[in-house]
């Protein structure tokens, strides 16, 4: 049993990964992993797992427009087979702008729990799309198939 869990580990490939020394508790977060990227936008993610307790997935989310989402705001993943699941934010986030040579853009991180069945959910499907609820709209990511298992394939890293 042991060797199979030391497998499982060697993929997993951590930002954070220690037990904090103020409140002892673990923490657990994947390096970040593209889901959709272009010129117009952009969308990538980490999953995070706090002492086994609260696990999430973060969205870092890039667009044109100035944006936001509030704590409780909805967001949908879409899986290949038609099925999806509804996640709220943990979070209240305000872009901010964000500009180099190649385009501007308004950026943030809108971080949204996963419950044990959500979980389960998202390591047995591909990812097809992610739609985003913003205060004042909404942004649709079509995923490529070469990104609909980058979170199928993480999620062992955080349970």
């Amino acid at each position: 049993m042991l060797i199979s869990g030391i497998a499982l580990s060697q993929d997993c490939k951590y930002s954070i990964n220690e037990v904090d020394k103020f409140t002892k508790k673990e923490i657990k977060e994947t390096k970040r992993a593209l889901l959709h990227g272009g010129l117009t936008n952009s969308l990538i993610f980490t999953l995070g797992n706090v002492d086994n307790d609260i696990r999430f997935i973060r969205f870092e989310i890039g667009i044109h427009d100035v944006w936001s989402v509030y704590k409780g705001d909805k967001a949908v993943i879409l899986f290949e087979n038609g099925e999806t699941i509804e996640i709220e934010s943990l979070d209240n986030v305000i872009s901010e702008a964000y500009s180099d040579a190649l385009s501007d853009s308004q950026t943030g991180s809108v971080s949204y729990f996963l419950t044990s069945e959500k979980m389960r959910k998202l390591e047995a499907n591909k990812v097809e799309g992610v739609r985003i609820y913003m205060t004042s709209t909404t942004i649709d990511f079509e995923i490529k198939k070469k990104y609909s298992g980058n979170i199928s394939e993480r999620i062992k890293c955080i349970k």
